[in-house]
């Protein structure tokens, strides 16, 4: 039988993940898994979403923050 995954809060707070990557002489990045030539990935955007969990916020709604990190692959860097 086909058992469907179930979703595991492994970190509180954490309402979103994003990756995107960066291909060599490429202007922007893609999300994933659009690379189809892993060679050529220098960088990788790692977005992740984070909301309280309670609503605290001067307007009695969740605190939000977004983050962006990224990565450049040491061995592909220029």
């Amino acid at each position: 039988t086909d058992i469907a995954p179930q979703p595991d809060e492994i970190a509180e707070g954490v309402v979103g993940l994003t990756l995107k990557y960066h291909l060599e002489n490429a202007a922007d990045y893609v999300d994933a898994p659009a690379p189809t030539d892993w060679g050529n990935v220098d960088a990788v955007q790692i977005g992740l979403s984070l909301a309280s969990r309670d609503k605290v916020g001067t307007d009695k709604q969740t605190l939000k923050r977004d983050f962006d990190h990224v990565v450049t692959l040491r061995s592909r860097a220029p």
